[in-house]
Parts: structure tokens; C-alpha cells; sequence
């Protein structure tokens, strides 16, 4: 049968005249006298004259009558038009001989969206053999047939009711969907729900978060339907917005992992960093190369990412918030207040995201206002003096307007002891809120408002110097305390002055790391047509830090760093969004700027007599990106689906360098003023995907990311006409199978993805000879194969089992004549060759008024992971496990939740992150928190 055709006619629909027609009305052309007739009677006569078949609601000609008469040479469609215009209907049309009628309102186009819907259920009984289709000429008996099924396939019927909880509690945002379809309601505040169906026997499905999912089978219509909902466990219906308009996880062709607010609550996840325990070959974590900010994000996916926070680089993974991109690495170190969900998209995501996703994505979508005034307020306490609160409050104004507002403040003791300055690195201190404003006063427009601010004042990352042997004990021993005969490897001289004890350190020099960040983003939304949305972003951040830290390790100054930060941006999103039954896309614009400066001092006050010292570096940024970008699926048959995406993308980078001095017997200073780089880019994507069956889906894709070259602000050595160097952009191909698998009937949701990427001019940080700092340079092209498998599965209504495996094969396949540091048989850092992480929660339910006891178990593991790319065997890391262990309590009424954990239960000291430089020797790195413990109290309102 033919596909269905919206609003376009085409002529399909000019058939043969039908038999009967008289001969001698055809040959004179005259037009029959109008007669007045039941509409019923004249659809009929249709039927017969054109060999048609029309579906309507009876209840829309029911008694209706017309003055109607056939034109012998008019063709069905402006006959029919003629007449459809008396009665104020509309119509359309699937294949070659069916025709729906449906109402000239404001509903038409639900109305038609339902019955089209139901008409690819005669596909399915066709293919059985249960129903033919009539061919012109064939007689008319079988049509007769075929137009019972159709009027009782599209046969509106009404299910509605009421969801609750066994305390006959409403539950708001219940889903009622039709088994096997995408048909489905969902309850308002009253608990109420109202699903129109169109044949009987239906199977619905009931699901609610925390409640166990319901199947229930209705034969007829009914008007109060009491469904109760029980505590339970169970896999959630997943939506995400990876391509840009909403789509269940499971249809969604892409590697993405998808994670709730509440799962990443129940995690007791501080910050974003935590989904690095989730989503396979993810490595998340902070204090980036030579920086100690702990705000600094450094994030790697399969293998790709930055290792460094200057603003002449940008990130390899691209973090947004709402649809906005995060400009730089310092400040996304997200907090989580209030999230509705994180979504983590592996691969190059070249063509609908906004700049730099050449590793992949991780978009933060936070909670939306509701219909409800609702809200709740959580006190937590733990080890190393951990206090918090936290809460929420959603207020629906009036039926157009809500908002929702969300704070958070937590604080907590670093776990480095600085012996002889008497504090502690890594301490947490941070107050972050959020709000979000909804207006929408038609079904047509929506406009949100968010604003979001953090503000941290606390130590910096918990460093210790991993080498005690290197440059800054001689150092030390020949020039401060002034013991030319005391050699490094002398035992009995000052070795000392590095603390090799776990959790301590002898570093004494200013250390702090501080944040201002906030933003505010208007994203409107306008419904064109019913297959038309177009969507505007405008979103302006600013971001202003300062962090500090010395990497010596001992008890004197000899080589501290100083960051002054600032940065501001603004961006501009332009989607038009379109989705029928053959086609869905996305079009759009997107524009980015930003203006920044990094004033980074290194200084040795302990060694004055060092000309070179203090050394000034960094400078000024001016950015500007465009892209025009373009993605569409095509559905070629109701199983396959074809994709293919395109972004061009322009960008300049200019740069105005501090004067610094350099380490040569005559100071050599780079010139001051801006300086520009271009970079023009083509990157794109197709995909292939088959579903096998409703619940498992096959699919192919090759995509490629760029990100884009710059200038190195940190240079100390002569350079030609006193200019800065610069690198160029990287590059990935990815090639990728997938398979996506859902067993309703187990409960259990199972996805798999292999790929292959070819990674090209890498950019890397290194110490060249001769160069004090760390510098960037293009380093070499990789290959990096892959495996990814997620799994969910709840075996019964207490019990859910959760994990994920990723399994990584990178290696350097050739190196540029700049990286004279490392070899081929170096290691890519922060990509292991295999993680996984396994989670488990049990459901006691404590008597009829006792309400739940839900004990989680969750375990991280990864194997042995470099920090340098010239491995250093000072920070790499052999590989860990990490454990925690929740208990948390609710309350039979959901008011009260009480929550117990010890987190890294095995106590395992194993590195996060790590910096070395070759020329001085040493080597820095971040461990793990040692086992901690932590409570919360909950109250829902």
C-alpha cells in the first residue's frame, strides 16, 4: 500500500469514471438538477461513481443534509472539494482510494493525525491476507468488506479516568500510551487523563517514575477508569533531544546515554563529573594541564578531548546548558541544581550542535515549569565537614505563565593536608541558583526565560608532587638553604622537602580557585504550521576566575602560577524544525563571539636571583564562529530510514599577546596588538538505520567533527619576528554500527555500539626543549577503535540492574615532526583501554504504612590511563575500583526521604588527573577522596 500523503494532492486521486455513469448525460455535458440529500447518501454515491473508499466519524455528517449534484466531467477532487465546502469539512487522502473526512476547527489536525495514524494498521492486516484491496474494475462486493475494517479501525472511542498512588494520591505526569505505538496521554494535576482510541481490544501502558509499570487490556470504551499505580521499580521511557527535537532514546540512531535528575540524585552526584560513572569511555574530571583550578573541566570521549583550560584552545567535548554552548573549559565544572536530565552523545557531532563537538556532546537540560505548585528542600552533612541545602519551588502564575526557581549551597574540607600551612587542598565551596521562566499564552508560541549563577570560594585542586627527585630539590638544597654540598641523591641531605606521605603535601604558596559565572538565555519557540516548528536562541554568559597554585611540592616558592580569567560570550540559534511522516529536519544558523583575557604570572619567589622570573604570559582573545547547518531523515519505508546532515563553518580567532620575556641571554618580548587565524570547515553526517522489529533498531553512520586551530599563549622561547606560534585544527572521522534493543515483556533495554575513528593533527601539550612552560602543538594522527554495550533491566517490580562497558583501542599511527617528546608506543591520554560501571537497587516495601527502603549499590571500574603524552610513569594511573553504597528511605505519603551513604567504600587512592613537565621534573597529580560518608534529609511539598 502507499505511503500517506499530507495536504498534497497531486491527482492522485483522478480515477475512472465509475460504471453506471450515463452515457448520454457524458455526451451532451449537462449537469444534473441539485437535489437535496443526506450527506450519507451522497458520500456513497461518491464511493460508487469514482471507486473510492471514505473513513469519517459519523458523528460529523450524522443528519446533515446538502444540495448536491455531480458535474459528468468533473474529476473526484473538485467534486469533491464542491462539496466538503457546503459542510465546512477538509479531507485526505491515503494511497490511491481511501479518502478521511475531519472538521474545518482548531482539533482538525489532531483529528487527522489520529486517523492516519490508525490507517497504517490496515498496512499490518493487509501483509496477513485479511484484507484486500479492491482494484478498479474488480467488482465491489470486497470493497464493502474493506470498509467495515476501515470504520472500525477508525472509529473514535474515549478511555478516560483517573491514575493514583494505593493512597488514592493523583499522580501528575502519569503516561497512558497505547502498547506499541506512539499514542499516548499523560496525567494533569487532578490526576486525570482523557485517550481517544479506535478499535477495541486496546493495551495500554501506565508507567510513573518510582511506581512499577501497569499493562492493562480495555474491550470497550469507558469514562472512569481508576488505574492504581504501586511502588515499584521499573524502566522509564526515555525522551531526549539529541537531534534537536524530541524522540523516544530507543528510535534515536546516535550512541547516547541518557540520565535523569533523580538517577544522578540517587548517585549522590555533586557536580557533572559524575556521569564519567555512567556512560561508557567517558573521562570526566577537572584541574587541567598546569592550572590546579578545580573548576576547569577536562573531558575525554573515546578518546578525544583538551587537556588544557588556556582560552586560545577550545574544548574537544562540547558542554551545553539549554541549548548553549559553554565557551571555555574554566567554569564547566557544572553543579547540578535541579536537572531534568544530562544527555552524553559519543562521536563527532559535526552538523547540529554548536562548535567544537569533535569528541562528542554532554547537554544539561534543566526542569521546565509545571502545572503544579510543587517543591521540596534538602538538608545533607557528612564527612570533612560536608554541609548543604538544596531545594526547588515551582509556581504555575496563572495558566500561561510559571517559573520555576532552584538554589543550591554546599561546602565541604579539602582531604591534601598542607602540613606547613595548616589547610587543606580541594575543598568545596560553592552557592549556585537557577531559574526559569515560562510564558505561553497560545498552543502556538512558547517563551522561556533561564538564568543561571555560580559562585565558588575555595582552595584549589588537591595536587601532590608525585616526583621528590626532581629539579626543585636541587634547587632547594643548592640555593636555599644554601648546601652546594648536598647532591640530589643523597639521602641524608633535603629529599624531605617533598612530602611522599598519601593526602599531604609540603607546598606552601597561595593556592585558591574562585568562580563568578552566570548566564541568561531567551529561547522562543513558534509553531508554524503542524509540521513546522521554529525555534530561537539568545543566550549572553560571563565568566570571571582566579586560581593559583605551586607545583614545587616543598617549603619554599620556587615555581608558583597566578590566573587572572575573564570571559564573556554571546550566541545566537536559529532552528526551523520540521517532521512528517516522510521527512523530518532541521535547518539552521548559528552565530557565536566571545571576548576574553588570561593574565597568567609564574613566579619563583624563593629564587630572585633567576632573571627570567616572574614570567608573564597569556593575553587577549576575539572570537567570532558562523555556521549555516542543515540535517534530514528520510523515511523510505516505514522500517528504513536514511540521514544526512551538512555544517559549513567560519571562524576567526584573533589574539593579542602579553609581551613576555623568555629565557635567552637577551630577553626577547612577542609584539602587542591582535593578530588573526581563519578556519573554514565542511564537516557532515549520514546515517543508515532499519528498525528489525517495534523494539530493536540497526544502524550505520560516518560523521566527522573539526576543531579549530589557534595561537599558544604560553610560549617562553624566541620565536620568528617576535610572533606567536600557532597550531592547526584537528580533525575525526568516525565510523559506527549500533544496535538498539528494548524487550518490553523482560523490562530489560540493551544497546550496542561499535566504531572506528581516524583521529588527524591531534593537539597536544608538551615541553619542547629549552621551553619552561607547557605548549600546544600539532602532535600526530591516531586510530581509535571502539565498543560500547548499556544495559537496564528490571527482572520484577523491586529490582532494577543497571551498567555499561566501553572497551577502547587507540594508537598513534604517525607523529609530526613536533613531537619529538613522544614516541609511537606512547599511550593516548585519559583513554583506558576498558571501563565499566554496574549498579543495583532492591525495593523493601515496610508494611502498609511504613513506606520504602531502597538500598544501591554502584561500582566504577577502569583500567591503566595516562595523563601525558609522553607517558611519564609518574601520572598514569593502573587502574581502580570505586564503590559506593546508598540507603534511602521514603515515607508512605512521599513527603519524607531520608538518605544514607559511604562513598568510595573500599577506600581506594587511585588518580584523576595528573601534569608533568620535562624540563623541571616534576609531576603533579590528583588523587580520589578517601572513603567518605553522607546523609540527607528530603521534604517534598
Amino acid at each position: 500500500m502507499k505511503n500517506i500523503i499530507f495536504k498534497w494532492h497531486f491527482n492522485l486521486l483522478v480515477f475512472a469514471v465509475a460504471i453506471g455513469f450515463s452515457t448520454s448525460v457524458m455526451a451532451n455535458n449537462v449537469d444534473p438538477v441539485s437535489q437535496n440529500k443526506l450527506l450519507t447518501e451522497v458520500l456513497v454515491e461518491f464511493e460508487n461513481r469514482y471507486n473510492v473508499l471514505f473513513s469519517y466519524n459519523k458523528s460529523l455528517v450524522k443528519d446533515i443534509n446538502v444540495e448536491f449534484a455531480f458535474n459528468n466531467e468533473e474529476e473526484l477532487e473538485s467534486s469533491l472539494k464542491r462539496l466538503l465546502a457546503l459542510v465546512e469539512l477538509n479531507y485526505d487522502t491515503y494511497g490511491d482510494k481511501y479518502i478521511v473526512i475531519y472538521r474545518q476547527s482548531e482539533e482538525a489536525e489532531r483529528d487527522l493525525d489520529l486517523v492516519l495514524k490508525h490507517f497504517k494498521e490496515i498496512e499490518e492486516i493487509e501483509s496477513k491476507g485479511r484484507l484486500r484491496i479492491s482494484r478498479k474494475n474488480k467488482g465491489k462486493s470486497n470493497l464493502a468488506n474493506v470498509k467495515e475494517e476501515l470504520e472500525a479501525l477508525t472509529a473514535v472511542e474515549n478511555i478516560s479516568g483517573i491514575v493514583t498512588d494505593n493512597n488514592q494520591n493523583p499522580l501528575l505526569g502519569a503516561t497512558i500510551a497505547i502498547q506499541g505505538t506512539s499514542i499516548g496521554v499523560v496525567t494533569d494535576i487532578d490526576g486525570k487523563f482523557s485517550l481517544e482510541v479506535s478499535s477495541f481490544p486496546v493495551t495500554l501502558k501506565v508507567s510513573y517514575v518510582g511506581y512499577t509499570t501497569e499493562t492493562l487490556v480495555i474491550n470497550s470504551a469507558q469514562t472512569n477508569l481508576n488505574i492504581v499505580l504501586t511502588e515499584g521499580l521499573s524502566l522509564d521511557e526515555i525522551i531526549v533531544t539529541s537531534r534537536k527535537r524530541e524522540e523516544s532514546l530507543k528510535d534515536v540512531p546516535v550512541a547516547v546515554t541518557a540520565i535523569s535528575g533523580r538517577k544522578l540524585e540517587a548517585i549522590q552526584a555533586n557536580d557533572i563529573t559524575a556521569i564519567s560513572d555512567i556512560a561508557p569511555n567517558v573521562n570526566f574530571s577537572f584541574g587541567g594541564a598546569v592550572s590546579g583550578a578545580s573548576s576547569a573541566a577536562v573531558v575525554y570521549i573515546r578518546g578525544v578531548g583538551q587537556n588544557d583550560f588556556l582560552q586560545t584552545l577550545d574544548p574537544g567535548v562540547g558542554i551545553y546548558i539549554d541549548g548553549v554552548y559553554m565557551g571555555r573549559s574554566v567554569g564547566s565544572v557544572l553543579d547540578l541544581v535541579d536537572p531534568e536530565r544530562v544527555e552524553v552523545l559519543r562521536g563527532p557531532q559535526g552538523t547540529l550542535f554548536g562548535r567544537n563537538t569533535i569528541g562528542g556532546a554532554i547537554s544539561l537540560t534543566s526542569k521546565d515549569p509545571s502545572d503544579k505548585k510543587e517543591g521540596y528542600i534538602k538538608a545533607l552533612t557528612g564527612a570533612y565537614n560536608r554541609i548543604g541545602v538544596q531545594g526547588s519551588v515551582n509556581l504555575p502564575f496563572s495558566e500561561t505563565f510559571k517559573a520555576r526557581v532552584s538554589a543550591k549551597y554546599h561546602k565541604r574540607d579539602g582531604y591534601v593536608e598542607r602540613l606547613l600551612v595548616g589547610d587543606d587542598l580541594g575543598s568545596d565551596n560553592s552557592i549556585g541558583m537557577r531559574a526559569n521562566f515560562l510564558f505561553e499564552p497560545s498552543d502556538k508560541f512558547k517563551l522561556r526565560f533561564n538564568f543561571d549563577y555560580t559562585k565558588e570560594d575555595e582552595t584549589g585542586a588537591a595536587e601532590e608532587q608525585l616526583n621528590p627527585n626532581g629539579v626543585f630539590v636541587d634547587l632547594f638544597n643548592n640555593n636555599v638553604v644554601m648546601d652546594p654540598d648536598c647532591p640530589n641523591n643523597n639521602p641524608d641531605c633535603h629529599q624531605n622537602t617533598v612530602s611522599t606521605t598519601p593526602y599531604t603535601t609540603n607546598e606552601i604558596a597561595p593556592n585558591f580557585n574562585k568562580v563568578d559565572l552566570y548566564g541568561i538565555a531567551l529561547n522562543g519557540e513558534y509553531k508554524i504550521s503542524k509540521t513546522v516548528n521554529l525555534k530561537s536562541i539568545t543566550s549572553y554568559r560571563n565568566l570571571a576566575a582566579a586560581f593559583t597554585r605551586g607545583s614545587d611540592g616543598g617549603p619554599a616558592v620556587l615555581f608558583q602560577t597566578n590566573n587572572d580569567y575573564d570571559q564573556s560570550q554571546f550566541s545566537q540559534e536559529l532552528q526551523l524544525i520540521s517532521s512528517t511522516d516522510k521527512l523530518d529536519f532541521v535547518t539552521g544558523l548559528y552565530y557565536f563571539s566571545e571576548t576574553g583575557s588570561d593574565f597568567n604570572m609564574v613566579e619563583a619567589t624563593s629564587l630572585p636571583f633567576i632573571p627570567t622570573f616572574p614570567l608573564e604570559a597569556g593575553g587577549d582573545i576575539d572570537n567570532s564562529s558562523f555556521a549555516a547547518f542543515a540535517e534530514g531523515t528520510f523515511h523510505v519505508t516505514d522500517r528504513f530510514h536514511f540521514t544526512g546532515g551538512l555544517r559549513y563553518t567560519t571562524e576567526t580567532k584573533r589574539y593579542d599577546p602579553l609581551a613576555f620575556a623568555v629565557n635567552s641571554p637577551t630577553p626577547n618580548f612577542v609584539t602587542r596588538g591582535f593578530r588573526s587565524l581563519d578556519f573554514n570547515k565542511v564537516t557532515w553526517r549520514t546515517i543508515a538505520a532499519y528498525d528489525i522489529s517495534k523494539n530493536m533498531n540497526f544502524y550505520g553512520s560516518v560523521s566527522t567533527g573539526f576543531k579549530s586551530g589557534g595561537f599558544d599563549a604560553r610560549y617562553t622561547a624566541p620565536t620568528t619576528d617576535n610572533e606567536p606560534t600557532t597550531f592547526e585544527p584537528e580533525e575525526v572521522t568516525n565510523y559506527e554500527i549500533g544496535l538498539k534493543t528494548s524487550f518490553p515483556d523482560a523490562n530489560l533495554r540493551l544497546n550496542i555500539a561499535a566504531f572506528s575513528a581516524d583521529y588527524t593533527n591531534i593537539q597536544v601539550q608538551g615541553n619542547p626543549p629549552g621551553q619552561i612552560a607547557t605548549v600546544t602543538f600539532n602532535g600526530a594522527e591516531a586510530s581509535i577503535k571502539g565498543l560500547e554495550l548499556e544495559m537496564d533491566w528490571a527482572p520484577t517490580g523491586n529490582l532494577i540492574i543497571s551498567g555499561s562497558l566501553g572497551l577502547l583501542d587507540a594508537k598513534y599511527v604517525s607523529l609530526n615532526e613536533n613531537a619529538n617528546e613522544f614516541t609511537l608506543d606512547d599511550k593516548l591520554i585519559r583513554t583506558p583501554t576498558s571501563s565499566y560501571n554496574f549498579s543495583a537497587s532492591y525495593l523493601f516495601k515496610l508494611g502498609k504504612k511504613g513506606g520504602t527502603l531502597l538500598p544501591r549499590f554502584d561500582l566504577t571500574s577502569q583500567n591503566n590511563i595516562h595523563f601525558e603524552p609522553a607517558n611519564n610513569d609518574f601520572v598514569f594511573e593502573n587502574g581502580y575500583e570505586h564503590i559506593n553504597f546508598t540507603l534511602t528511605y521514603k515515607s508512605k505519603s512521599k513527603k519524607f526521604e531520608i538518605n544514607a551513604g559511604v562513598l568510595n567504600l573500599t577506600n581506594q587512592r587511585y588518580l584523576l588527573s595528573g601534569d608533568s613537565n620535562g624540563v623541571l621534573s616534576y609531576a603533579l597529580g590528583t588523587f580520589s577522596r578517601p572513603r567518605n560518608w553522607m546523609t540527607s534529609v528530603r521534604y517534598n511539598f
